[in-house]
């Protein structure tokens, strides 16, 4: 079972540290503890209290939400694609990134999101794409267009 340390236990650790939801149900906490184990990456965990304001903590991450994690002096980060590159860094074996996607580059965001090139699919025509599949009470009952409109199909992200 996980051990929970105090987040000012955490805070200033040396290595890997992560702040984690506690006592309920929490994706991307796992996803990130599964991450680690599958790296072999030790780590510290503190608990983030849901319903409680968790000051010091959004106060150090910058986020008021979980999980939040930080590796030695670096900035924390919270982003599930920030966390990723952050295992890849320190543990490159098993990759679990394909090779062409591994390194952030300068074009793709300042907090490391992947960047494949042209997107084969707009933010946009994705949101379009998911009304033409939604459930039928979602569209036009003669026309069968969505109800709902969407951004230019033009938009890029």
């Amino acid at each position: 079972m996980l051990e929970y340390f105090t987040f000012k236990e955490i805070v200033d650790h040396p290595g890997l540290r992560i702040v984690l939801v506690k006592g309920g149900p929490s994706p991307w906490g796992q996803a990130a503890k599964t991450i680690f184990e599958i790296k072999g990456l030790d780590y510290v965990a503190a608990p983030w209290m849901g319903g409680e304001p968790n000051a010091d903590i959004v106060a150090w991450g910058g986020e008021a939400s979980a999980p939040i994690v930080a590796w030695a002096k670096e900035k924390p980060i919270n982003r599930w694609i920030d966390i990723l590159y952050l295992a890849e860094r320190l543990a490159p074996r098993p990759a679990l990134i394909p090779a062409r996607w591994a390194t952030p580059t300068a074009e793709s965001s300042a907090t490391s999101v992947r960047s494949t090139g042209t997107p084969t699919m707009s933010a946009s025509n994705c949101i379009s794409w998911s009304l033409r599949v939604g459930p039928p009470s979602t569209s036009n009952r003669s026309t069968g267009a969505p109800l709902a409109r969407t951004a230019s199909k033009t938009s890029a992200i």
